[in-house]
């Protein structure tokens, strides 16, 4: 299953004639080699403090590894790469990733499953992380990983 984040994609979007002036348009760029496909969007708004930095992750599950519940304090935004993964937030179903699915955490939300599907492949996945200071990328949380 593809997860789908549909969003209101922000003012001036492929709009020459509202887009900021120094940043170019997909419109102004027609005929070009370039394309781009909106993946996901994120609410970033929950986060305690303004992002400094953003980290970029490469991360590999390897089988059946089985990830715990946990929270990003400042949200996570990717990408799976290779092979399948059950993703559950907190008062949503359970989902499957797979090569080509994008997904969102939002701030400081509660992970219940981000579990390599396969017990004899990988999973890889690029992630985003907007930081501020010494935020974590990753914060535990006790209790029972989801079954």
């Amino acid at each position: 299953m593809r997860m789908e984040h549909p969003a209101p994609r922000p003012p001036g979007h492929d709009d020459p004639g509202t887009a900021r002036p120094d940043h170019a348009t997909d419109a102004r760029h027609r005929g070009h080699a370039v394309s781009r496909d909106h993946l996901v969007t994120g609410d970033l708004t929950a986060r305690a403090a303004p992002a400094e930095r953003m980290e970029m992750h490469r991360v590999t599950l390897p089988p059946g590894t089985v990830a715990g519940r946990h929270t990003h304090p400042g949200g996570v935004a990717g990408y799976v790469t290779e092979g399948r993964v059950v993703f559950e937030l907190e008062g949503r179903p359970a989902c499957e990733l797979g090569a080509g699915s994008a997904f969102f955490e939002p701030p400081g939300a509660t992970v219940l499953r981000f579990d390599n599907a396969s017990d004899s492949l990988p999973a890889t996945f690029v992630a985003c992380y907007p930081l501020a200071g010494d935020e974590p990328l990753l914060q535990p949380l006790p209790g029972p990983a989801a079954p």
